[in-house]
């Protein structure tokens, strides 16, 4: 089983709708995800596991609260007017070459 696509939606740093792709190639089939500090890479695999398993890793504990608005992405959150409901989504598509 492998992981296909990542699609996240106003998740922390993911404004909007983002899909990142992973490599299901035979003979090339490493992702690599680099970025400098704040890039995302660890919210990445904070959305992955938050998707999968309904909580988040121990490495966005900074960002928990009691009503887990530390979730919603801070920019949108500050010009959503007051009581607008928004979505926060994270989809994982898994597969072996396909979903």
């Amino acid at each position: 089983m492998k992981l296909i696509t990542v699609e996240l939606q106003n998740f922390r740093q993911y404004r909007k709708k983002q899909e990142i792709k992973f490599s299901t190639d035979s003979t090339k089939n490493f992702t690599a995800i680099e970025g400098p500090n704040g890039a995302g890479k660890s919210t990445l695999l904070a959305a992955i596991c938050w998707c999968l398993y309904g909580e988040e890793t121990e490495t966005s504990s900074k960002y928990e609260n009691d009503n887990k608005v530390g979730l919603v992405n801070e920019q949108l959150l500050k010009e959503l007017p007051i009581g607008e409901p928004t979505i926060v989504r994270v989809k994982v598509t898994l597969g072996d070459n396909s979903p």
